[in-house]
C-alpha cells in the first residue's frame, strides 16, 4: 500500500499512471505491504475465478518469491515501467523506497522486472522509457 499521497493520470505511453501529489524524499519508504491491500492468490485460487475475475487479476497482478500473485489494490497497481524508475521495490522487501528526490506532480515508476518474478518482460509490455 502507497504511504505517500498519489492520484491516477492519464499518461501519453500507458494510458493511466499515478502521480505523486506530494513532495518524496531519495530513500524515503513509499510503499508497505499491507494485508488488507494486497490480496494474495495462490495458483489454486486462480483457477476458481470466474473468466472476468481472472482477466481483472491477470491485469494487475505480480508474482512473488513464494510462487503466489499478489493484487495490488490501491493506486500502486497503476505504476508504469520503468528501465529508469524513480522508485524500488526490492525482491526481499515488504518496502518500496524513491531512489531520487520526486517532485509534486511526477509519474512514479518502478521496474517490474525488479519484484515481479514473472517478469512481464516475457508477457510482451512496452518499456515507457524505449
Amino acid at each position: 500500500m502507497f504511504l505517500v499521497k498519489t492520484k491516477l493520470i492519464e499518461t501519453a505511453h500507458k494510458g493511466i499512471g499515478v502521480e505523486s501529489m506530494q513532495l518524496i524524499t531519495k530513500g524515503s519508504i513509499i510503499w508497505k505491504y499491507c494485508d488488507r491491500f494486497n490480496k494474495i492468490y495462490t495458483v489454486e485460487d486462480l483457477k476458481h475465478l470466474t473468466p472476468i475475475e481472472k482477466d481483472f487479476v491477470d491485469t494487475y497482478m505480480y508474482s512473488n518469491e513464494h510462487g503466489d500473485y499478489v493484487l495490488d489494490l490501491d493506486n500502486s497497481r497503476f505504476m508504469n515501467h520503468s528501465s529508469k524508475p524513480n522508485t524500488s521495490f526490492p525482491y526481499d522487501s515488504e518496502y518500496g523506497y524513491a531512489l531520487k528526490d520526486i517532485t509534486i506532480g511526477e509519474e512514479l515508476t518502478c521496474d517490474y522486472r525488479e519484484f515481479d518474478k514473472g517478469s512481464k518482460e516475457d508477457l510482451g509490455f512496452e518499456d515507457k522509457d524505449k
